[in-house]
């Protein structure tokens, strides 16, 4: 963990310079202002939010087929760790999970769907070590469509909405709701899953006068004005749906409290203003303020200002603050926070990728040739790392119209609380309509970073979990007597049925070990010893697994929806009525008739031996298997039972377990039942020449995965990194062979190693299916200098 200890120590020392213009009266001490904003810059950087996007090749799948990924990650703890991507069914079931090593935040893979997989919903999950510290709602999460060709997936439960899964609430500008003055109001109404409801209605008094009316837009967000008085309360008498009726009371309105309005609707500014609610002759009223703004967990803004005339007006230009969210904060004269406002800024520094082609229609298995372009508004061009996708969206069950890609990733779902639908709709345009809906999620969302009670407080999260840039394997060694931790004692760690080298460290004080900078792929074994031949004899190994747990999921998959009477394709009609997967369901294009079998025997393919042995041939080989197990060790065996071994062993041969040369009490420490044979080599290829060696060879099968302990030794398994597969895309030249007499690709083409060079562009060209219709061109990705990149195109194949 050196780069971490390194990243605090230039955290501690970093010199903050906003670079900002503030104007300090004497109300506020500027030593107290710039601790605050030094203690929350701290915070963010020791801290990290860590965010992933993967990138997938297409919204549903069949079983049988691979869903194929990239991820994207940004604001990591460390430049280059492990990523963990799993697949979750209904019942958070994890059905598959790899591991994959992500450098300088990207990396790739696959799951292979089994043609025996149930369909269903399922969920596509992606974290870090690090992540696991913090909420489960900031992993990544995108539930998927997996059908079975042969049976029909369960669909949608439709049920009637009732009034009491219905949560509607409030949510005044700023936090504060004020009497005699406008508020402005924000609202959600959501079932008890966050799904978002529509919903209208009115606000009275508790005498039934009309102070407001409302109206939700977008997955039920909406807002409204309304100036409330003095000891009056307020109800809002909602309509959900078409007939349910709820009643919610609205909060109390204070009349000793700062209010914050923020119109974000200007085009080159942010208006913003204080007022003050209490009477200007009030002797606790407050006349300084502290406006700070953060974004992306650091200070990006920050000013003293004061009042005139119980309120206070300030323009904020946009350029001078970043793109995404931004909170403002207002503090009094003693560093309390008041109010808070969250605003989306875009300065569309995202690059909108140019995709073009040869032509706009191509025929069945005809090549496609495509230009991608990454440049700037300025027409400057982008170094870019870009993933691609090519399916037919027509034949894709169940996708949202508007899901989340890697800007509303980025920049909306991975800083808000809460579920957010559809995200892509609030992006789509710059319409006021849209804007205005934008802004309504701002107020009726909280924002991910810390809280400032927390700062204040100097309170820090617990860290249970490390972040991790390689395979580790974590343990502890303690007296088997006493159970105290042993300091200081050697760990040897080696792994069986590997060539990999053997790995040596030492616990610390209170026992504990890490070995890291382990790269290797799929499952290995590993056995363990601590201490010295004696010493070991009173230890006892623990392993730390909690990395390679996975943690409970707490966000399952849905798949429900109301009695809204609207009809959709399912699984079952596509399945009937596409040529190319009634095909795939009944194998009726690989299907022959054969006559009368009869099966005489079957010989089974011995077994290759995977081991690279330096000679040629044995001078004695010793069968382990046909020897009775009632040795207390290999040694016993061998000197028991054969004059040949107890004579080789005075040679004082080398020893090699699998190929890897070992200490001989190493090899002790194993089973007997272990091992499938001893050979003896004379001459054999050992570290001073040639000389005497003992080679061991431990069994393949199930005892090799039987987990071993004894004092001081412990067994044990080892999760690689997943092995990284290649996207097949058949070649269809003229005059060559027939690759595929069906071509019915469900996703046509995948690349997620896309690079435009210096001139901003890349060309890639695959060879199209025998699906006709519009085919959709999908590419994501990140330039070298941090701008997220996005691009759509379409063009048709016609038979």
């Amino acid at each position: 963990m050196k780069p971490i200890r390194i990243l605090l120590l230039f955290v501690v020392f970093l010199p903050v310079s906003l670079g900002l213009h503030s104007f300090y009266p004497s109300g506020i001490n500027p030593d107290k202002e710039q601790e605050l904003i030094t203690a929350a810059n701290l915070y963010s950087l020791r801290f990290p939010n860590e965010k992933i996007y993967l990138h997938l090749d297409r919204p549903s799948y069949w079983s049988g087929e691979n869903i194929w990924f990239k991820a994207y990650l940004l604001n990591t703890a460390i430049p280059d760790c492990n990523l963990y991507v799993e697949l979750v069914n209904l019942s958070g079931e994890v059905v598959d999970k790899k591991i994959c090593w992500a450098l300088h935040g990207l990396a790739y893979g696959d799951f292979h769907l089994p043609d025996s997989i149930p369909g269903g919903i399922y969920q596509v999950r992606a974290y870090t070590n690090w992540m696991r510290n913090f909420d489960e709602q900031w992993f990544f999460r995108r539930n998927v469509i997996i059908s079975h060709i042969r049976d029909k997936i369960p669909e949608k439960e439709i049920f009637d909405l009732k009034a009491r899964d219905v949560d509607l609430q409030f949510f005044p500008e700023g936090g504060t709701f004020v009497a005699n003055v406008r508020n402005k109001v924000a609202f959600r109404a959501v079932d008890k899953n966050g799904k978002g409801i529509s919903v209208k209605g009115e606000i009275t008094d508790e005498k039934g006068k009309k102070a407001a009316d409302f109206k939700s837009g977008f997955k039920g967000i909406g807002s409204f004005e309304i100036i409330p008085e003095t000891g009056k309360k307020y109800i809002a008498n909602a309509v959900i749906g078409s007939d349910i009726e709820i009643k919610v009371n609205l909060p109390v309105a204070v009349t000793n409290e700062i209010k914050l309005e923020i119109d974000p609707f200007e085009t080159d500014s942010i208006h913003l203003q204080i007022l003050d609610g209490n009477s200007p002759s009030a002797s606790n009223s407050v006349t300084e303020f502290l406006i700070l703004g953060q974004s992306g967990g650091q200070i990006c803004f920050h000013k003293q200002v004061s009042l005139s005339g119980q309120q206070v007006n300030l323009n904020i230009s946009k350029n001078s603050l970043p793109s995404g969210i931004i909170k403002f904060t207002v503090f009094d004269n003693n560093l309390i926070p008041h109010c808070e406002r969250l605003v989306f800024l875009n300065h569309h520094q995202n690059i909108n990728l140019e995709i073009t082609s040869g032509k706009p229609e191509y025929l069945p298995r005809e090549k496609v040739e495509l230009q991608i372009k990454a440049l700037t508004k300025d027409g400057i061009p982008c170094l870019s790392n870009l993933s691609m996708s090519v399916y037919n969206p027509e034949l894709q069950l169940g996708a949202e119209q508007y899901p989340d890609n890697i800007l509303t990733r980025f920049l909306l779902s991975s800083e808000l609380k809460g579920t957010i639908e559809e995200p892509a709709w609030y992006l789509k345009d710059d319409s006021l309509s849209t804007i205005v809906a934008l802004d309504n999620l701002m107020l009726s969302h909280g924002y991910r970073y810390f809280e400032w009670k927390e700062i204040m407080a100097n309170q820090v999260p617990g860290i249970e979990y490390q972040p991790e840039e390689s395979i580790q394997l974590r343990g502890k060694v303690t007296n088997w007597f006493s159970g105290k931790p042993v300091k200081n004692s050697n760990v040897t760690l080696m792994f069986v049925k590997s060539q990999l080298a053997v790995h040596q460290q030492t616990t610390d004080s209170i026992g504990n070990f890490v070995f890291s900078n382990l790269f290797f792929y799929d499952t290995v074994y590993a056995s363990l010893q601590a201490g010295t031949d004696r010493q070991k004899k009173k230890n006892t190994i623990e392993i730390d697994d909690r990395s390679s747990v996975s943690p409970e999921p707490g966000y399952l998959p849905l798949n429900y929806r109301y009695n809204d009477g609207i009809q959709f394709k399912t699984s079952w009609y596509l399945s009937e009525t596409d040529s190319s997967l009634i095909d795939r369901k009944w194998h009726l294009n690989d299907t022959i008739l054969l006559g009368d079998i009869n099966v005489l025997a079957i010989n089974r393919k011995p077994k290759d031996d995977v081991f690279a042995k330096p000679y040629l041939k044995a001078d004695y080989t010793f069968e382990v298997s046909k020897r009775d197990d009632i040795y207390s060790n290999i040694y016993e065996m061998l000197e028991s039972t054969s004059a040949y071994m107890r004579n080789f062993l005075l040679l004082n041969p080398e020893y090699f377990l699998d190929g890897v040369r070992v200490d001989s009490d190493f090899v002790s420490g194993f089973p007997s039942n272990w091992f499938e044979n001893v050979e003896a080599v004379r001459m054999a290829n050992v570290s001073n020449g040639f000389g005497p060696g003992l080679f061991f060879y431990t069994k393949r099968g199930e005892t090799q995965r039987k987990l071993y302990d004894k004092m001081g030794m412990k067994s044990t398994r080892i999760i690689g990194y997943s092995v990284i597969r290649r996207f097949y895309s058949p070649v269809y030249e003229p005059g060559q062979p027939t690759v595929l007499e069906d071509d019915f690709r469900n996703t046509i083409y995948w690349n997620p190693v896309v690079l435009t060079d210096s001139t901003g562009v890349a060309k890639v060209a695959y060879y199209g299916s025998d699906e006709p219709g519009k085919m959709q061109v999908v590419v994501e990705g990140i330039t070298a200098d941090g701008k997220l990149c996005r691009g759509l195109y379409h063009y048709e194949v016609k038979k």
